[in-house]
């Protein structure tokens, strides 16, 4: 979840956008909304706030 710069798109829950979006900017925000697959590993860490998953070793951020 983040910011790719290759990419030019953010990948954010739509839990946390609704929440934490001002309403005035909502619409513009649904209008570039695109659905991807939900990622398992990402999902069982929303439903367990305790879980720790490994997804590997630490990336350098450059």
């Amino acid at each position: 979840m983040g910011i790719d710069d290759d990419a030019g798109e953010v990948s954010v829950p739509l839990r946390d956008l609704a929440g934490r979006l001002p309403e005035s900017e909502r619409d513009h925000w649904l209008d570039h909304l695109v659905d991807e697959p939900g990622s398992a590993v990402f999902l069982r860490m929303q439903l367990a706030g305790a879980a720790c998953i490994d997804d590997g070793e630490p990336e350098a951020w450059e």
